[in-house]
């Protein structure tokens, strides 16, 4: 696909033409998806609960600093990791992150493995030992999130609780090696338990809607330009243009031309160094959109191609910059069974 980029300096590809060029180069690229045949009816919606809980602690003991959590999920199990370094240093002593927990009711407890690094590397210098009780120590705060995922109708939310942490029992095993055995007493904990859910309806056929924005791959007439560029959307376009009298020089800003004209400033810089600022001035007009359709019947992706004219003159050290641009903003209709249906 033809990015909004300098291509060259002539243009008159005629727009079917041209919306032809934009749908084959978006279908070598992946964009274009082919749809499959659709599902016959909608599944009921889809409803996901999980509750957590997790509990981390830091601390400091005999040059030894440590970092400690245990968590656990009704969905995805129990989990405990541990990271051991010198405090004086920073160097790591040892680390593990994939270890278990035990829950019981307002208590936790772990036994967790550590791993060396550097010459130790994945060799076992030790264990840790963590243990504790937790209870709520605040009001619940809720967030909610509902959104639309296409024709899909999404609903997110999470009760969060946070935990007092007490008892803490921290101890670390170096299996008699350097620097000895360490109990962790002073020790800055927190925790938290939250509920989750995640609700999400499931249509027969999930319709996904994406938007490109790219250039006449014929490029953009210009004056008194030598190399050009041009990125983001139509609402927020940022142009970064040289000028051939002036190759030193070059002037760059966003373009907010979404209302159809815009007047402003762009920075100029010359030989790299800042010049201050340069009148701008731009148009965008629409043109009419381009519709193509693959597949048939209840196998079909659509595009919507439709051409906006853009202009944009930029004042500059000596003659003014001129660019004369056609660009595409293509939307894609894609139709794919839902595999939940």
């Amino acid at each position: 696909m033809t990015p909004i980029s300098q291509l060259g300096d002539n243009k008159g590809v005629v727009m079917r033409s041209v919306a032809t060029q934009v749908l084959v180069f978006l279908t070598v690229l992946g964009t274009a998806t082919v749809a499959f045949p659709l599902g016959a009816q909608a599944a009921p919606p889809t409803r996901i609960v999980d509750q957590t809980t997790d509990v981390v602690c830091t601390g400091i003991s005999h040059d030894v600093k440590i970092t400690v959590s245990a968590a656990r999920s009704d969905l995805a199990g129990t989990q405990s990791a541990v990271q051991l370094s010198y405090a004086s240093t920073g160097e790591t002593i040892g680390r593990f992150d994939t270890g278990t927990s035990d829950w019981g009711d307002g208590t936790f407890r772990a036994a967790i493995p550590v791993l060396g690094r550097g010459d130790e590397e994945d060799q076992p210098v030790g264990e840790v030992y963590f243990s504790g009780s937790y209870a709520p120590a605040g009001e619940p705060q809720v967030t909610r999130d509902t959104f639309n995922a296409g024709n899909v109708h999404v609903v997110e939310e999470h009760v969060v609780t946070p935990l007092a942490i007490s008892g803490v029992t921290l101890t670390y095993d170096d299996n008699d090696t350097a620097p000895g055995d360490v109990t962790f007493a002073d020790l800055t904990c927190e925790g938290s338990a939250a509920t989750g859910s995640l609700f999400f309806t499931n249509p027969a056929t999930l319709v996904q809607i994406g938007t490109g924005l790219f250039q006449d791959p014929a490029g953009c007439t210009t004056s008194n330009v030598a190399e050009y560029a041009i990125e983001g959307t139509l609402d927020e376009l940022f142009v970064d243009a040289s000028y051939a009298d002036r190759p030193e020089a070059n002037a760059s800003g966003l373009v907010l031309v979404g209302g159809g004209t815009w007047q402003g400033q762009f920075r100029l810089q010359i030989a790299d160094e800042p010049a201050g600022t340069v009148d701008a001035t731009a148009t965008l007009e629409r043109g009419r959109p381009y519709h193509a359709t693959e597949g048939a019947n209840k196998m079909q992706t659509h595009f919507q191609v439709t051409p906006y004219s853009f202009s944009l003159v930029v004042e500059g050290p000596g003659a003014p910059a001129e660019l004369d641009c056609t660009l595409f903003q293509v939307r894609e209709t894609m139709h794919t069974p839902n595999p939940s249906s």
